[in-house]
């Protein structure tokens, strides 16, 4: 049993796909199903239920999960020391970002941190499938089971999008039974702001009449502005779009806001750059969002 098989035995684990997890090692794929084939040879015991499309750790399979990524955790906290140690004075290093949720918010803030350590490098993911291996995640809800680590960064009110010439646009105000046949437009069915409006819906018995699903931002605004649909508007982190032919209407709605959290792994081993910036961002956030 080796150490590099236990770590590809740890990626197929988390990934739950024997192809994702050798594109993320950079190995063929026959090689990787050998390498976990082999460790369940050693073992004599299966490591992994196998579906069509999707592997699941069987009980043995949880059992060396745990014992092997704590292991890990370890292994790789003292080689981070051992590495940052003969570099105390610069930070250096790669952080890994998966940002979910404020987007544009967060540039400055990177920026002004690559500003002050210029030997950092940072990898910026917004999209949750491309990769697992992230440092830390901004999001409003913890895209991964082990994110146990939570700060809130911002609360923002969720506001009604619609047209000038919307029999609303003159109201300053709207109840949601009164958009039950509005057609509403968001970015993906696995959007939270879906979740939101779709548990306040749930509370007046009804759902939305229609739901459009567009993947470009401006594009939604577009779409709002001509009259093709609503859309739910969070206040802070879409500052950055005109709505200039739109109207934004407040909700008459208790709680119709959403939280956005910054989520790490207690799991994960953080380099000193990692560590950094996640304190920076605790500390520094809000006073880079524009709040309206």
């Amino acid at each position: 049993m080796e150490l590099l098989q236990l770590r590809y035995f740890v990626t197929v684990a988390r990934m739950e796909n024997i192809s994702h997890a050798a594109i993320y090692h950079m190995i063929p794929q026959s090689d990787m199903s050998k390498t976990i084939s082999k460790l369940e040879r050693e073992l004599g015991t299966p490591l992994f239920n196998r579906t069509k499309n999707k592997l699941s750790l069987t009980e043995e399979g949880k059992c060396l999960y745990l014992g092997v990524q704590k292991s890990l955790f370890a292994l790789d906290s003292s080689l981070l020391e051992i590495r940052e140690e003969k570099n105390p004075n610069v930070l250096r290093g790669e952080v890994r970002c998966l940002i979910l949720q404020h987007r544009y918010n967060l540039i400055n803030c990177i920026a002004a941190f690559k500003h002050e350590h210029p030997s950092v490098r940072f990898i910026i993911s917004h999209r949750s499938r491309d990769f697992t291996e992230y440092d830390l995640c901004v999001s409003a809800f913890a895209p991964a089971e082990n994110d146990d680590i939570c700060v809130p960064l911002v609360e923002e009110p969720l506001k009604i999008a619609v047209s000038a010439s919307h029999p609303l646009a003159g109201r300053q105000s709207v109840t949601l039974p009164e958009l039950r046949y509005e057609n509403f437009l968001f970015l993906s069915p696995d959007s939270n702001i879906v979740r939101i409006l779709m548990s306040h819906c749930d509370q007046y018995g009804f759902r939305p009449n229609t739901i459009t699903y567009i993947d470009d931002l401006k594009c939604i605004e577009k779409y709002v502005d001509c009259g093709f649909g609503v859309a739910v508007v969070p206040t802070v982190s879409w500052k950055h779009l005109d709505f200039t032919g739109s109207i934004l209407l407040d909700v008459d709605e208790p709680f119709f806001i959403r939280k956005t959290f910054l989520f790490r792994s207690s799991l994960r081993p953080l380099n000193n750059a990692a560590r950094a910036f996640f304190e920076y961002l605790k500390q520094n956030f809000d006073s880079n969002v524009e709040h309206s």
